[in-house]
């Protein structure tokens, strides 16, 4: 083996080590400030965040390892950058939810499901190749699963209103908006790619956008 290869493979498990670490932190002090509310308060939005978070960290660990991947430096902070500022939320003290909340991150929780039932494995946090998907939800939209996050994110904010909780959001959603363009950029390359988004037009929302 040589020096360089030597020195990429541990780089790389360096970069996985701390991701790994970094993201069971953040997601286990996301998981106690909303188990502690939702003891006092018994909000149903408190176990649908929770839920969903735990369902992208499952993913994350059990993803399949990509063909090739984004080198860019920019490309890897808007991923991980994307992908960890939402168990930043956290939620604030009021006695119950709203049903339009609710509703929302339930959707929100449901699509995201079929979104990662969908990719079978092929998640990951940076732009790369684990091939492309085009069954399930990838048939009405190229990007699910960021649709299912916007949709329970917003649910999450109209339960837990706060300056706080609101900048994540908006901050949140610009990087997922710029990481959906991020991973087109670098998948059109690939003709299966190319001839999927001219076969399925629309990005997060049918006949919108």
């Amino acid at each position: 083996m040589t020096g360089n290869a030597a020195l990429g493979i541990s780089l790389r498990g360096l970069w996985l080590a701390f991701t790994n670490v970094t993201l069971a932190i953040l997601s286990g002090l996301f998981a106690y400030a909303h188990a502690l509310n939702f003891l006092r308060y018994q909000r149903i939005s408190n176990f649908l965040i929770v839920a969903k978070e735990f369902l992208d960290a499952s993913f994350f660990v059990a993803r399949r390892a990509p063909f090739r991947t984004s080198r860019h430096p920019c490309h890897w902070l808007v991923g991980v950058a994307g992908t960890f500022l939402p168990l930043l939320f956290r939620p604030v003290d009021r006695p119950c939810d709203l049903v339009l909340g609710q509703l929302l991150q339930l959707l929100g929780l449901i699509l995201q499901v079929a979104g990662i039932l969908s990719l079978n494995r092929s998640f990951g946090i940076v732009a790369a190749d684990r091939g492309i998907k085009t069954d399930g939800l990838y048939r009405a939209v190229r990007h699910p699963l960021y649709s299912s996050y916007i949709l329970g994110h917003i649910g999450y904010i109209l339960n837990n209103p706060s300056l706080e909780n609101c900048v994540i959001f908006v901050l949140g959603t610009m990087l997922q908006v710029h990481r959906m363009f991020i991973e087109e950029s670098f998948l059109k390359h690939d003709d299966a790619y190319g001839e999927y988004m001219k076969r399925t037009r629309w990005r997060l929302i049918p006949f919108v956008f």
